[in-house]
């Protein structure tokens, strides 16, 4: 079994789950996504938009997570909006798949502790 960590990871794009996934027109890699923390009897749960930059090489450069709270008090049409202007800061861009390197960031990471 080999348990090396992998060099680099593709993701691939598709129109589904990964829609906004590509490149910026200079070149660097992006993933938008939205993840989220999963409600529980005593935790509430979260929902995030997340935006994900690379360089040409793979290698995480920059990281914007904007806590959106609780699913159940979520805004939709302002959630939409926050990620749609996400996805315009980066111009240009060009929809398709993406290699990177392994990463990990905290965030929100005292919600909980």
């Amino acid at each position: 079994m080999n348990t090396e960590r992998p060099e680099k990871i593709a993701i691939e794009y598709d129109d589904y789950h990964a829609r906004h996934i590509g490149r910026t027109g200079d070149g660097r890699q992006f993933f938008l996504t939205t993840p989220f923390e999963p409600a529980y009897p005593n935790r509430e749960g979260c929902e995030y938009i997340a935006l994900f930059l690379f360089d040409l090489d793979g290698t995480l450069i920059e990281s914007r997570v904007d806590t959106l709270g609780p699913r159940a008090t979520l805004d939709a049409d302002a959630c939409r909006e926050k990620y749609e202007s996400r996805l315009n800061e980066l111009g240009e861009v060009d929809f398709q798949r993406i290699e990177v390197k392994p990463f990990a960031i905290n965030h929100n990471v005292s919600r909980w502790g």
